[in-house]
């Protein structure tokens, strides 16, 4: 359905690229048929209509290759945006916006939906010390089930051994770590190479389950997959004028990772609390399961299994927020406040790498003499606070962290409840009818979720950027996405499945290694499987993140970019241009 929905989509906006201006928000509170007469420090700008480009310069010419391009100004005021201003204190110190004006953008206006952090507390902890205590004073008297076989956990390690596991652990570990770096690397230099590949591949995995299906006499299921293979070829025709502006944001996304490495660190930090809490999740599910393979279940255990399942719905998507909030409060921090540093000289000149390190004033048109790495290296060159990242995970956990659990609570219901009819799926007293409905049901219930967690990622790069509650950040977010809702679709399915579908080929790989090796053992080779997936990532998330965060903060105000570098602001446009099938780029 999510690719249905992006296919629909882009043939409709393919059809009326020349007619249509898709990125309204970039102009969002603008006439259409007059002038948009900017600040005194910033460029003034007209949108057009009719070429498909977003901005026209006062002397007629439109962003593409061969137009021409306004010359950009210092921002001076760096509370000015599309969205409405932010009361509070400044999340960095004093010294830092002093040195820095563009930190004070981002604020603080004391803790936000605290009663949902309480509540998430609540439930948090009691899982982790119920689990806990279930570990250490609960004893299971019979390891035989009851055809007297013994443990699956004490044959695997009778025949493979302890010290062999660990060798293998760690070796998966390394591995998947290298494996971690050379993908980031690979996509820093090959953006719109790899996005192809992977639309192409999923699409040929796709058509490979059609015949398996036909194969085995499943045609009904043939079908469909077949249908969706054809659909998901027809997406990969139609969509491939927007991969080159997803390839741009990707490829800043990479360099964003890599020049921020506390940032790995952290969700490395994040990622050993999801491990430890879901081994001690299980701890309380000890004592019911035991009662449950003995005959002994009682009412309540059935209670705290539906809190303890609602309780990892919601916890399981609270972490992997916080990274992803931790993670945009940094993009954009690099993103806003390089346009502070920047002076604008007049006339093109080349710059060396002395002025790159020094921080000295860097000529306007000087990135377009540079290398694509050192077009990137001018942003971060400047003197960005060393404590940027502890800054914004601190944000997130602590005055933020109220409206991290308020958007989480929302997909964690959905996903609960999607349990809950998962569950009645497997009675065996349904029903066809009722099978059917409960088909429907979670289809529906997936496509909700999908939305949801779709609208969560943007509306938490505001709580991130400014400090908002969750509210008036959805807020903000409906105003973005109420003009601009398709292309940030398109643009995370381009982004999303690709880092997707080589982390889990990669995977995958590991863990038929590693289960090979070990006497084809099928436990350890999924086990393998799930620790590498977990590793690799930890390297790629915070990059989706950040492609996240730069298409809002590029719709909010894109002239941060341009004016910290305006040859990347340029690509961005061109990229953009190439999406719609401007005709100014054509020429």
């Amino acid at each position: 359905m999510y690719t249905i929905l992006s296919f629909y989509r882009t043939t409709k906006l393919t059809t009326k690229s020349n007619t249509m201006d898709y990125f309204k928000s970039f102009a969002k509170g603008t006439d259409t048929n007059k002038t948009t007469t900017a600040n005194a420090n910033t460029a003034t700008a007209v949108p057009v209509q009719g070429n498909g480009s977003r901005y026209q310069d006062v002397d007629g010419g439109a962003y593409g290759n061969n137009a021409s391009y306004p010359e950009a100004q210092r921002y001076n005021n760096p509370d000015e945006s599309q969205a409405p201003p932010v009361e509070g204190e400044p999340l960095f110190t004093p010294t830092e916006v002093a040195q820095e004006p563009t930190l004070s953008k981002f604020k603080t206006d004391g803790v936000k939906d605290l009663p949902f952090a309480i509540v998430f507390m609540a439930f948090f902890l009691f899982s982790v010390v119920y689990g806990a205590i279930c570990y250490g004073t609960y004893e299971v008297k019979d390891r035989r089930n009851g055809y007297g076989e013994e443990s699956p956990l004490y044959t695997l390690k009778s025949e493979v051994g302890i010290a062999s596991i660990a060798v293998a652990m760690a070796l998966v570990l390394g591995v998947s770590g290298a494996v971690g770096v050379v993908l980031i690397a690979l996509v820093s230099l090959f953006p719109a190479k790899m996005i192809f590949i992977a639309n192409v591949c999923n699409a040929v995995l796709t058509l490979g389950m059609a015949i398996y299906f036909f194969a085995v006499g499943t045609i009904f299921g043939g079908v469909l997959l077949l249908v969706a293979a054809v659909l998901q070829l027809l997406w990969v025709f139609f969509s491939r004028r927007h991969i080159a502006f997803s390839a741009e944001l990707l490829r800043m996304a990479t360099h964003v990772v890599r020049k921020f490495k506390m940032l790995l660190v952290v969700n490395l930090g994040l990622t050993v609390i999801s491990f430890v809490y879901v081994v001690l999740w299980f701890g309380a599910l000890i004592p019911s399961a035991d009662r449950a393979y003995t005959d002994r279940l009682k009412g309540a255990d059935y209670f705290l299994f539906l809190l303890l399942a609602f309780t990892l719905f919601w916890a399981t998507q609270v972490i992997p927020n916080i990274m992803h909030t931790t993670t945009a409060g940094v993009t954009a921090t690099w993103y806003f406040v390089g346009s502070a540093k920047l002076v604008v000289e007049n006339g093109p000149q080349t710059t060396p790498q002395s002025q790159l390190q020094t921080h000295v004033a860097i000529p306007m048109e000087a990135g377009a003499d540079l290398a694509e790495k050192d077009q990137l290296d001018v942003m971060s060159a400047y003197a960005l606070p060393p404590t940027v990242t502890l800054k914004s995970l601190s944000r997130a956990v602590t005055t933020s962290f109220g409206s991290i659990c308020f958007g989480s609570l929302l997909v964690a219901i959905i996903q609960f409840i999607t349990f809950l009819v998962r569950s009645g799926q497997n009675s065996n007293d349904s029903s066809a009818c009722m099978t059917f409905l409960r088909c429907v049901a979670i289809c529906l219930l997936n496509m909700l979720e999908n939305l949801v967690r779709f609208f969560n990622r943007h509306a938490f790069v505001y709580v991130a950027m400014y400090g908002t509650g969750y509210i008036d950040s959805a807020k903000r977010t409906f105003d973005l996405l109420k003009n601009s809702f398709w292309e940030a679709w398109i643009n995370d399915c381009l982004v999303g499945p690709t880092l997707e579908l080589f982390a889990v080929v990669a995977a995958a790989v590991i863990g038929v290694v590693t289960g090979a090796a070990l006497h084809g053992n099928v436990f350890i080779g999924l086990v393998a499987f799930f620790i590498a997936l977990a590793v690799i990532y930890l390297f790629l998330t915070p990059i989706f993140s950040a492609v996240t965060t730069l298409f809002v903060c590029f719709a909010e105000m894109p002239e941060g970019l341009r004016q910290c570098n305006p040859a990347l602001y340029r690509r961005l446009c061109d990229a953009d241009a190439q999406r719609r099938g401007n005709a100014a780029a054509q020429q």
